[in-house]
């Protein structure tokens, strides 16, 4: 295969190629029937749990997710009993309960999200890991994820770019196709335009001490998704899969949202490569071109 973008390539670009096992992958999530929901912003008596759907899907999506390095739920709060009967006896899934302190002087459900969004950051970077995924607890996956992703992740981490550490995202209620701004490879672009919120993302390891400064110094300001947004834009390291991978299917909020049932409408359609100008062609995995 002739790669037809090398110009966009760093020198440094096969030291930088990650495998599936290089990746763990995080999930927010809190006891939601332990709450009251809202939905169509009216408040429902109990809250709708999504995970068990959510990783069903992780694992029915792609044989190589028992290739990721890591499964971790982090409980935001409440206890985590409707996690402990289902996963306690798989070594698969790591459940970490919230620490005590966790949401102290946090009174909002955006404010516990962001305290379990920096947690879930800190813990990242406590391990080895190169790369993260990132979700909350109500989406589900896209057939052949990983293969579709690790191909959008290695050409972005390849591509000459303004940051060493990079975020993409793979679920978005935009349309980035045919955008000549958006344009970047043939199988990731720029994130630009409004932020559909974190469903799923994934980050490079040498972005996470930046993002976790910005968070602890506006963690009042603004929600969680917001203040991913201000970073990423200031920083220049939003970018996007033209199609999304990841479906949002929430259709009860455990409070940080109106209970909107949002969703990407591309979701499921056929994947393609795509040349400059956004020329659509055939999909054809990812490789570097050999060296001379």
């Amino acid at each position: 295969m002739t790669y037809p973008l090398k110009e966009k390539l760093r020198p440094d670009a096969s030291s930088r190629m990650l495998s599936v096992s290089d990746i763990r992958v995080l999930f927010f999530t809190c006891n939601r029937r332990e709450r009251s929901g809202v939905q169509g912003g009216r408040k429902t008596e109990k809250g709708e749990h999504y995970i068990y759907q959510t990783l069903s899907s992780l694992w029915m999506c792609d044989p190589l997710s028992h290739s990721v390095a890591g499964v971790d739920l982090l409980v935001g709060d409440g206890p985590t009993n409707y996690l402990d009967w289902f996963y306690k006896h798989t070594d698969r899934v790591k459940i970490h309960p919230p620490p005590r302190d966790l949401n102290k002087g946090a009174s909002t459900p955006h404010r516990r999200l962001t305290r379990n969004y920096i947690r879930a950051l800190e813990f990242a970077l406590s391990t080895q890991e190169k790369g993260f995924l990132i979700c909350e607890d109500d989406v589900v996956f896209a057939d052949g994820f990983w293969g579709y992703a690790m191909d959008a992740i290695n050409e972005m981490r390849s591509h000459q770019l303004r940051q060493d550490g990079n975020t993409l995202t793979f679920y978005s209620t935009g349309n980035y196709i045919g955008k000549n701004p958006f344009y970047r490879g043939q199988y990731y672009c720029s994130g630009g335009g409004p932020f559909a919120g974190l469903c799923g993302i994934y980050y490079d390891r040498e972005c996470l001490s930046s993002l976790l400064s910005y968070l602890k110094k506006h963690e009042t300001d603004d929600p969680a998704d917001l203040l991913y947004g201000a970073w990423s834009d200031k920083e220049w390291t939003r970018y996007a899969t033209p199609i999304g991978l990841i479906q949002h299917v929430g259709g009860v909020s455990a409070g940080t949202s109106s209970g909107q049932y949002w969703t990407d409408g591309r979701f499921g359609r056929e994947m393609h490569c795509y040349l400059q100008g956004w020329k659509k062609q055939p999909y054809k995995p990812f490789e570097l071109p050999e060296t001379e």
